[in-house]
């Protein structure tokens, strides 16, 4: 969450600055939305990867959200919750501990 947090507030003042409070919420919530679906199954160490992919993929989602697609997202609830999550969950195949999942979906024959 931190990590999201650190990117979401540092990319956007290499290009255009969207500091503030809503920055800082925004992308305290990116990393949340982003590690939610994979955190029972990621050690710390792939969390902070997550998150810091997450700040970075959920700035350029507001990005695309709000000047290309000219889409009126109040607050960038689809581009942080949307893209965050998503990513999330497809993180879970890539870094998932594979414990629980695999036990609970393998056959028992």
């Amino acid at each position: 969450m931190a990590t999201a947090l650190v990117l979401f507030m540092t990319l956007p003042g290499l290009a255009l600055f969207y500091g503030g409070l809503v920055g800082i919420v925004t992308g305290t919530i990116a990393g949340l939305a982003s590690i939610t679906p994979a955190s029972g199954f990621v050690g710390p160490v792939e969390a902070l990867v997550i998150g810091a992919v997450a700040g970075v993929l959920c700035q350029e989602a507001v990005n695309l959200v709000r000047n290309v697609l000219r889409i009126d997202d109040t607050l960038d609830v689809f581009a942080v919750h949307g893209a965050g999550g998503i990513f999330g969950t497809l993180m879970i195949a890539v870094f998932g501990a594979g414990t629980w999942p695999s036990s609970a979906c393998s056959p028992r024959w």
